[in-house]
């Protein structure tokens, strides 16, 4: 009958181990989060979560950009000299869509910034 008394007593002892597993999981989750966040640029912790660095996606505004500036600036963003949008200098000052789009209603040599396609009237 000793089988059936070391089949019991794992019986017995699973709850606890069921409740040891769920706090560890429940206190490492965060943690994990925390240093996470920790190594992600600030636009990206404001934008999106921690775990959307296990999912592979497009970059952030790739369609916007291939649709209203690509074809200035060009697919790298280095078309233009004094505008390089691959600076991370020029990129950071723009932390929300609305603080860029405020800059893109700006005239550029008293021309519109944009024809077309004409820039959205909101931002996210």
């Amino acid at each position: 009958m000793k089988p059936l008394s070391n089949l019991s007593q794992l019986f017995r002892k699973l709850p606890l181990h069921l409740a040891i597993v769920i706090m560890c999981i429940l206190w490492l989750v965060p943690t994990l989060g925390l240093f996470i966040t920790s190594l992600r640029t600030r636009q990206a912790v404001s934008t999106s979560g921690w775990w959307t660095v296990f999912a592979p996606s497009k970059p952030l505004g790739a369609v916007e950009y291939n649709t209203y500036c690509a074809s200035c600036h060009g697919e790298d963003g280095k078309k233009i000299a004094n505008a390089n949008l691959a600076d991370p200098a020029i990129t950071n000052q723009f932390t929300r869509s609305i603080n860029l789009l405020v800059d893109l209603q700006k005239p550029i040599n008293n021309e519109p910034h944009l024809i077309n396609p004409q820039l959205p009237t909101n931002a996210t």
